[in-house]
Order: C-alpha cells, then structure tokens, then sequence
C-alpha cells in the first residue's frame, strides 16, 4: 500500500478539510513517503500546495482555523461595490498568505516557482484552473508553466466566481478551476492505476438546498449560484472521472457539516458559520473514511492475490 506515487484532490468548499484528516492517516500508515507527483483542484490544490510544501499537520490545523476566525473575509454592504470594480469582493490571498509566511519564516522565502518547488523539495504540482480570459481549462504545473508562482495558481484555483476577485497571471485571468476540472486525475493518464490515489469530495445528489426568497439580497443570489454549480461539477466529477476506473479513488460524502458554503446574512454582513468543532468533525471524517477505505483495497488484494495463488 505504500506504491502510491501520484494523488490528485478535488475541489469540494469546506468540506475538503476532511482531507487534513486524510493527510493525518497517510502519514501514520507511511502511505506518503512515495508521492512525488500530486494534482488539486480549489480547496484540493491549497491541500496539493501544503502537502508540497511538506507543512506539519498541526501547523496547517492552526492556519485553518485562524482563517475561519479572520474578520478581514467578511463582506460588508461598503465592499459590494468591489464586485462591478473588480469582478470580485474578496482578494483570495487570505487562504495562500499564512502559508507563504510559514515558507518565509521556515526556509526566508518570499515565493516559490513550479520549477523551484521541483528543486527544493522534489514534488511535480500540478493546479488546475479556469482561465476566464479564454473559457477553458488551464493546468499550472512544471512542464507548461516553470516560472509561475505556485501562490499565484493556487489562489487562481480557488477563486469562487462572484465572490473572488480574478487572479491574472500574465495578463490572462483566472478562476476557481470547478468551471472547468474539478478532478484533474487526467494530467496522470499515462500512470499506472496501483500507484494513484484520488480523493473526489462528491456532494451527495439528494442534497437539499433552503428554499431562496424572491427578495433575497446579491450574497445570498451569487451563494446560490455557486451552491448549483458546486453540486452539478461535482456529479460530473464523479460520472466522467471517479466511474472510468483510473486510479484508487476516495469519495468522500455524506460530511458532518451542514453546508459547503457556510455563510449567512446578517445586519448587512456576511458572516461564516465555520468554527473550530467542524474542523475537527471534519478531520476525524476524513481520518475514518480513508482508514476504511485502505482497509477494503487490502481486502480486495489479499483475495486477488489468493485467488492467483490458487489458480
């Protein structure tokens, strides 16, 4: 079980914080140590980007939290005028800058290219995105894109539409690459099945979504409409990648948080409902679900391997 080279992580809003959980059993089972290749996808490429960067699972635990607790991430009826200035109210470095200063803190660097990552600490990242000045899929990585900062393309992927203000990497902006490839397992095409695993976060088709008010204010409208576009990439997610069988795939459902996109209106702020207990709910979610997960794929090779035996 250890023959894992390539990972791939999808996008899923918060509920991808189940894959620190994820990351915890992996590191305890020794399943890890061979991956050198891994591709992600919004909330899967800052996870793809951590993971890289070889960052403690206590250390990225706290920058999760602090960032959930970050009054700087409220929207305000004074910064909705961001959106037709900008395409966007919020500027996503709240989720890549705590983790650029854990990298200046620990090695004194202020970025870090493709093709320094590569160096330094021998990991081929691979971020996929929607470039919105062209309407199509871009994938960040080492070959296409050497002298890109990895910041750069992991902010890019996780720029929601509406809520996030575009990314633009030479002169080309860019979006959260749900529009486009939520599962970039497709970059590992020529690899092996045995030696990849995904973990595909699958919103469960039967989610039910509150009923919106005819009068509901623009959050509420543009959380809808990421709410839809979420739950419809993330079954495409699941029939065009997750069912053609190409690598160990993970997909994690039925989450202990109640919404993706846990924000609410009140007094004329945008307030998240993300506290410290979801993340632990949802580190000891992702923690459980792997375990069994491994756990049927040693099953399932220990009879192919008696069966072989026997024949």
């Amino acid at each position: 079980m250890s023959n894992y080279t390539h990972l791939i992580i999808s996008g899923g809003a918060l509920y991808g914080v189940c894959v620190l959980g994820i990351f915890r059993y992996m590191y305890i089972e020794n399943l890890s140590k061979n991956i050198k290749n891994i591709a992600g996808n919004s909330m899967g490429a800052w996870f793809a980007l951590a993971f890289s960067l070889n960052i403690p699972l206590d250390i990225l635990e706290n920058i999760i939290k602090e960032i959930a607790k970050d009054n700087n991430i409220l929207f305000t009826k004074n910064n909705f005028n961001k959106l037709f200035k900008n395409n966007g109210i919020m500027d996503f470095r709240c989720f890549t800058n705590p983790i650029k200063k854990y990298i200046k803190n620990k090695y004194d660097l202020d970025d870090l290219t493709f093709l320094e990552l590569s160096k330094k600490f021998g990991i081929n990242l691979h971020i996929s995105t929607t470039n919105i000045t062209y309407g199509k899929n871009k994938i960040f990585c080492l070959d296409d894109t050497p002298n890109i900062s990895i910041f750069d393309a992991t902010r890019a992927s996780m720029t929601l539409p509406l809520i996030g203000i575009p990314v633009l990497i030479e002169d080309e902006q860019y979006a959260d690459g749900i529009l486009t490839n939520n599962f970039p397992i497709s970059v590992f095409s020529n690899v092996l099945k045995d030696n990849i695993l995904g973990i595909a976060i699958k919103i469960s088709y039967n989610f039910c979504l509150e009923k919106l008010d005819n009068k509901s204010k623009l959050i509420d409208y543009s959380k809808r409409i990421l709410e839809i576009i979420i739950n419809e990439h993330s079954k495409q997610t699941y029939i065009n990648y997750i069912n053609n069988d190409q690598g160990h795939i993970l997909v994690i459902e039925d989450s202990p948080i109640n919404s993706y996109i846990p924000f609410n209106v009140k007094n004329n702020k945008v307030h998240c409902k993300f506290v410290d207990k979801d993340v632990d709910n949802l580190i000891l979610d992702g923690f459980i679900k792997i375990s069994n997960f491994i756990k049927h794929i040693k099953k399932e090779q220990n009879i192919n391997y008696n069966d072989r035996t026997i024949n």
